[in-house]
């Protein structure tokens, strides 16, 4: 056999051998990845291994919506700490909105306790030394998940603890977004996500007014998303319920949150999101929204 023969012969068996490795893998995951990302994460993590999964996962994800590629990154961060313990925490980035972070500091957090809690918080800085605080959003959920929807004042406390820098952003960001909005598996092992219910209008506002004072603002930066899972893109709607609030405070950190939220789901189109944001009742709503969108 020719040297050219050998390295095609060579490069056939390789190639044969990853579509055998593809089919095993995935019929030895039935259930621990059943969604279409999960598989998708699963596949190329255990094939490729974390690091350059993660850049391949990126490539293929690019074309995607900003949602998906969150959602992705979140799923690999977890997965990546299931493979890598705490040592994985490098391979994550700030891509798609510190997607990865927040899936790695959830399963971290919620593995281990809360004695991680300081040396993640400083893996955070040393991280993002900008912007910690959306490395930080990732602390907050797993903190929650580790303690539970009915100790959501001592997660909270427990926040307060770091070295938060952002005023709606960070941990407790975290903490009311898991409590707002949670992934849970159905006894099949689906993965879904679900969010509180809304069965009288007095719970529009929960659990903001009945926390300490000096978490409400961030509180009421979390409501938007989470009205936007029940009322899907009524941006006049998430606006009115803003002017709902009876502070100034808690008006703005919501206007700021609709802002947020129109950016992401209007795929950061400026001029749409600019739009969308002029449908808020009042001037200063309007203005409010638009210089979220203008962070974005």
């Amino acid at each position: 056999m020719t040297s050219h023969k050998h390295r095609l012969f060579l490069a056939l068996i390789i190639a044969l051998s990853i579509v055998v490795f593809g089919v095993l893998l995935f019929l030895a995951f039935p259930k621990v990845a059943v969604s279409e990302i999960e598989k998708d994460v699963m596949f190329t993590t255990t094939f490729t291994g974390p690091t350059l999964a993660y850049q391949l996962l990126k490539i293929k994800y690019s074309d995607t919506t900003a949602m998906v590629r969150h959602t992705m990154a979140h799923i690999f961060g977890e997965t990546l700490y299931l493979r890598s313990g705490l040592d994985g925490f490098s391979v994550c980035d700030t891509d798609f909105n510190y997607g990865c972070y927040h899936g790695f500091l959830l399963r971290a957090v919620s593995e281990n306790g809360l004695e991680v809690i300081t040396s993640l918080d400083d893996a955070c800085f040393e991280a993002d030394p900008d912007r910690p605080s959306t490395c930080q959003h990732g602390l907050g959920h797993g903190i929650l998940e580790y303690l539970g929807q009915k100790n959501l004042t001592q997660a909270l406390q427990i926040c307060k603890t770091l070295r938060e820098v952002e005023e709606y952003a960070g941990c407790t960001a975290g903490v009311f977004m898991d409590y707002n909005i949670f992934a849970t598996r159905t006894e099949d092992g689906e993965y879904t996500v679900s969010s509180r219910e809304i069965q009288k209008e007095s719970d529009l506002y929960a659990p903001c007014t009945d926390i300490p004072e000096e978490f409400q603002s961030s509180c009421y930066h979390e409501l938007p998303q989470w009205w936007n899972t029940h009322f899907r893109m009524e941006f006049k709607r998430h606006g009115e319920y803003c002017e709902g609030i009876e502070t100034a405070s808690g008006k703005r950190a919501c206007y700021f949150g609709v802002g947020g939220v129109i950016a992401g789901f209007l795929q950061y189109n400026r001029n749409s999101s600019v739009a969308a944001c002029k449908e808020m009742p009042t001037e200063n709503g309007v203005r409010t929204c638009i210089a979220r969108v203008a962070r974005a």
